[in-house]
């Protein structure tokens, strides 16, 4: 007959025992990007650029290719999403300077520092919400904060200038800069009535900073990447809003719908064949 004591008696000395073969078997998969420096750019001269286009697309978190980008909504033991990792570097670390959009949303040049105090102002809103009170004798105005969080990024916009260098004789992209995307959506209803962009990030003095965030790769959970890898290496799937024209106007402006997407393939189609037609046989 088995006796019960005896195995309570053991389980403590076994649990004992195995504890450290158990934290030993684990292995500890750290980041090891957290001093890691940007790859630097090939040499470029200004009197090399044969042909430059100035582009704008926009990342969709939705987008199961782009979700890296969205994923962890709230910071783990090692990784942020990208939009935590900005805002700690602008309004905590003050790694990074963030530039306004303008009053409609339309500016872009990088021309107009916001002050940390000011990025801190874009990300919260008061509300104010009618309460009853506890005696039920009437209502109370209470002053509710929302504050956008990591979650409510739905997209980014990236200004990224494509280029022919007569030297390589390739064509080649750099990213100009970042800005993220929330959606408004109606106080009352909660229907969805646009988009906001909430700062931009100029991308060529950002990139030390980008070098040093862990993101997650998909291929290999011992091979860290960071977020500069990301967008250097192209891992992400984006589709044009706007290419540079005479009349200034983003695709939005002039199509809609079904007519739209075929207009941004159609820019895209004009990037490659441009490639293309350096060639000569």
């Amino acid at each position: 007959m088995i006796n019960a004591f005896l195995l309570n008696k053991k389980a403590p000395l076994l649990l004992v025992l195995l504890v450290p073969f158990l934290a030993q078997s684990q292995l500890q998969v750290e980041p090891d990007v957290l001093f890691n420096k940007p790859v630097p750019y090939a040499p470029l001269r200004h009197s090399d650029l044969l042909w430059v286009k100035t582009v704008w697309q926009k990342i969709d978190l939705r987008q199961k290719m782009n979700q890296t980008f969205y994923f962890p909504t709230e910071p783990d033991q090692f990784r942020m999403s990208l939009f935590d990792n900005l805002v700690s570097a602008l309004t905590k670390e003050g790694t990074l300077v963030a530039y306004s959009t303008g009053l409609f949303g339309d500016n872009d040049m990088f021309d107009e520092v916001l002050l940390p105090s000011e990025v801190e102002g874009l990300l919260v809103d008061y509300d104010t919400v009618q309460t009853p009170m506890l005696d039920e004798s009437g209502f109370v105005d209470v002053i509710v904060e929302n504050r956008i969080e990591s979650a409510d990024v739905l997209w980014y916009e990236i200004k990224e200038q494509w280029y022919i260098d007569r030297q390589s004789s390739v064509m080649d992209v750099r990213i100009v800069g970042i800005c993220p995307i929330i959606a408004v959506l109606d106080d009352v209803t909660g229907e969805f009535r646009g988009t906001k962009k909430l700062f931009w990030i100029y991308y060529p003095d950002a990139r030390y900073t980008f070098a040093t965030w862990p993101a997650y790769d998909h291929a290999n959970d011992l091979q860290s990447i960071s977020y500069d890898d990301l967008f250097r290496k192209r891992k992400f799937d984006a589709f044009i809003v706007k290419a540079s024209n005479v009349h200034n106007r983003r695709i939005e402006e002039y199509a809609t719908g079904k007519e739209a997407l075929l207009e941004a393939e159609h820019e895209q189609t004009k990037l490659f064949e441009g490639e293309l037609n350096m060639w000569e046989y």
